[in-house]
């Protein structure tokens, strides 16, 4: 092993304990939403009936996706897309 491979274990053996402990302490509530919460907990959701989502998997490259959809002035056309 070299010098640099030693430190690189050396200080992760160091940093690891400390890295448990930032983990238990990360935050599960942000903007007065909390993980785990039953999103019916929460009245402030706007509900936008004038679009429809699609949910699509590994198409074109992409992971995972969105196709939001018109219902009102555009029906069926598409008018938002978000890939991952």
């Amino acid at each position: 092993m070299t010098i640099r491979q030693l430190a690189c274990v050396f200080c992760t053996i160091l940093l690891a304990p400390h890295l448990a402990a930032a983990a238990d302490r990360a935050p599960h509530e942000i903007g007065g939403f909390r993980l785990g919460a039953s999103i019916n907990n929460y009245n402030v959701i706007s509900n936008r009936n004038f679009l429809h989502q699609v949910v699509v998997d590994e198409t074109g490259g992409f992971r995972k996706g969105v196709i939001y959809y018109g219902d009102c002035a555009r029906p069926g056309e598409i008018v938002k897309i978000k890939l991952k």
